[in-house]
């Protein structure tokens, strides 16, 4: 069977949809603080709560997926993203426009938990690692994108034309997405999950190292990258241009290192190896750059080239999936629930855990932090490894 690039295409669209629930509160916090009066601590929660939301029940969301079918899921958080796009608009207090997030929160797993099995799904074996790698990137073209368009949508129809457009785009993909097609495994009829049995998932995907296997190195990569891309466009920069400039060249190297992975995968390279090879550069790099100056074009050009590599190891990662499992195997949708747990909790703890090295070390942590985190990757990577290499 071909693989059907238009409806891969779609399904790639509604990721960008559900991580542009991350991407767009920057640019609509000031219109909602006006809106709802947050205090500092409120506003961090808005932020944050999809991330906490899917750290604690990421892995849930995967054996929901699992019991309900993938397009079932697909459309229930197509249809509940449009709501949760839609409520800020009516929020005229904070434990609204909270609940709005909370429901966005429900909305961003089903659909990152059901879009790439469907993915592995429609896809011709051969071309599986391929388009694994381009989903891996899902996450940072939206914050790319969003960087060029939002600003523009803002001064034309301020904040509230941002959630207006967000939910109108879901309405559009969620209309396409009726009329893909289906078969046994995306129209699954639902089954009943007791409490116990998304418990029993959870401590499944925790004990059994070959569902742990792709979440847990996935951590190592988003203790990384968020905290990193939030603190080193203003420790590098000496000027605000400067410092707007490098928030923009820092995800486009992340994105160069995904086009670099494409390329090796194309030519046959298992995803573990190159999540080693991306390691071993993040590794160097963190080494080299405890011994170089905050300031300069060497610290810049170590940062980008950590970047690169960090763009090339979620492709890796993810790649590796169908090493692992095979396309029609129910176990994906758990695996891909572990990596919105396992994600979100790296993202989470990754930003706080480096201020602090901050304060307490000043620029030697940045090399300190990618070293960490490439030990962590290349540990991680063993039961990777150990696992890909069994199927």
């Amino acid at each position: 069977m071909p693989t059907p690039w238009h409806w891969i295409a779609l399904l790639f669209t509604a990721g960008l949809l559900a991580s542009f629930q991350y991407a767009k509160i920057p640019y609509m916090l000031p219109g909602l603080i006006q809106q709802t009066l947050m205090t500092p601590v409120q506003q961090a929660l808005v932020l944050s709560v999809i991330g906490i939301a899917g750290a604690v029940g990421g892995t849930f969301a995967g054996a929901l997926c699992q019991a309900a079918g993938l397009r079932r899921t697909l459309l229930f958080g197509l249809a509940v993203a449009v709501a949760g796009s839609v409520l800020p608009l009516l929020a005229s207090s904070y434990p609204m426009l909270l609940m709005a997030r909370v429901i966005e929160s429900v909305a961003h797993m089903a659909i990152v938990v059901s879009v790439p099995t469907l993915i592995l799904m429609l896809c011709h074996p051969s071309h599986q690692p391929r388009v694994m790698a381009i989903w891996s990137c899902y996450f940072t073209l939206t914050f790319i994108i969003a960087a060029f368009a939002v600003p523009t949508v803002v001064e034309l129809s301020g904040w509230r034309g941002v959630a207006l457009a967000h939910a109108i785009l879901l309405i559009a993909v969620g209309v396409l997405c009726w009329w893909m097609p289906q078969n046994e495994s995306t129209k699954r009829e639902g089954i009943a999950l007791r409490a116990s049995d998304m418990l029993r998932a959870q401590m499944r995907l925790l004990r059994e190292g070959k569902l742990l296997a792709v979440p847990i190195t996935f951590f190592g990569y988003t203790l990384l990258f968020v905290a990193l891309v939030s603190v080193l466009p203003g420790l590098l920069a000496n000027t605000p241009a400067t410092t707007t400039r490098l928030a923009l060249w820092l995800p486009l190297a992340s994105l160069l290192g995904t086009v670099i992975a494409m390329l090796m995968l194309s030519k046959g390279m298992p995803g573990h190896r190159l999540v080693r090879y991306s390691a071993v550069v993040i590794v160097l790099a963190g080494m080299v750059l405890v011994f170089t100056s905050q300031r300069g074009m060497t610290a810049q050009a170590l940062v980008m080239l950590g970047f690169v590599a960090l763009g090339t190891l979620p492709a890796g990662i993810i790649s590796s999936i169908p090493a692992l499992f095979t396309s029609g195997d129910s176990d994906i949708t758990l695996v891909n629930g572990g990596l919105v747990q396992f994600g979100n909790l790296g993202n989470f703890i990754g930003s706080p855990i480096l201020a602090a090295m901050l304060v307490q070390w000043g620029w030697v942590s940045i090399g300190m932090y990618l070293l960490a985190g490439g030990l962590i990757v290349s540990v991680c990577l063993m039961l990777l490894q150990h696992f890909a290499g069994k199927k």
